[in-house]
């Protein structure tokens, strides 16, 4: 996720610095995003190279295309109306006019999760592919469209995070992956599938911002931030193989005592 953000908001900040209109230069910046994807999907789906192989060396790939771009460039020329509006309060509350976009987007792939077929195919999947594909799931097609949104949403977020800060750089969004994983591993979901909802990620994203600019806050230094960033990830993911584990004892015992009965 990180090294798209910074693939994307690289393209966006070089295609308006060479005279594209700012919003077209978005566009270009989401499209971006969405290539990637692609590119994951085909790899893992149609070539059939393990996902986290392929994610994992086109992080590296996409970030040295992001820092080749622009190399030690900093863009800064944007309008300077257009960081105003995004970050100015929402209806006088304590909420950035963003969140619009947030609340839009979680209803729609909320609904798309949960109360649709793609949604239960998604679940599916992650609980056993060959059970889904026996089942009827396009598991290839779900999982390269998974990719793709995946892509695009990373696109959308390098534009607005380089329209925030009025700054494209390559390294724009580095390290990102690390905040992304724990905040839906607190959020409640499975990092061995099939389990999970698109709130419980969400809380986890707020929970996390809300401890990164605490801790920045009291002057505590990035290093650090890491650091309680990476515990966070390993007491999160303890908690649930422990639940998980006394989940499964307890319908071992449930389903024993019947047949110990009879």
């Amino acid at each position: 996720m990180g090294s798209v953000l910074g693939f994307s908001s690289a393209l966006f900040g070089l295609t308006f610095a060479a005279g594209v209109p700012l919003a077209l230069a978005a566009v270009i910046g989401v499209v971006a995003g969405a290539v990637v994807g692609a590119v994951n999907g085909l790899l893992v789906t149609v070539v059939g190279l393990p996902s986290l192989a392929v994610t994992i060396g086109t992080l590296a790939l996409f970030r040295g295309l992001a820092v080749g771009l622009l190399g030690t460039t900093s863009i800064t020329d944007f309008p300077a109306e257009v960081p105003r509006f995004l970050t100015a309060p929402l209806f006088g509350l304590p909420f950035p006019a963003v969140t619009i976009a947030i609340i839009v987007l979680a209803i729609v792939f909320g609904a798309l999760l949960h109360f649709t077929p793609f949604g239960r195919g998604v679940f599916a999947i992650g609980q056993s592919p060959e059970n889904a594909a026996f089942s009827g799931v396009p598991v290839n097609r779900t999982r390269f469209i998974l990719f793709v949104l995946s892509g695009t949403v990373a696109g959308a977020t390098g534009v607005y995070f380089t329209l925030q800060y009025s700054n494209a750089i390559g390294t724009n969004g580095l390290g990102f992956e690390l905040q992304v994983v724990t905040a839906i591993v607190l959020g409640g979901v499975s990092i061995w599938g099939g389990k999970g909802t698109l709130f419980g990620a969400l809380a986890g994203g707020v929970l996390i911002a809300a401890l990164n600019k605490t801790l920045q806050l009291a002057g505590i230094g990035s290093d650090t931030i890491s650091i309680v960033t990476g515990v966070a990830l390993i007491f999160s993911v303890v908690v649930a193989s422990i639940a998980g584990f006394i989940s499964r004892r307890r319908r071992s015992k449930a389903s024993a005592d019947p047949a110990a009965g009879a």
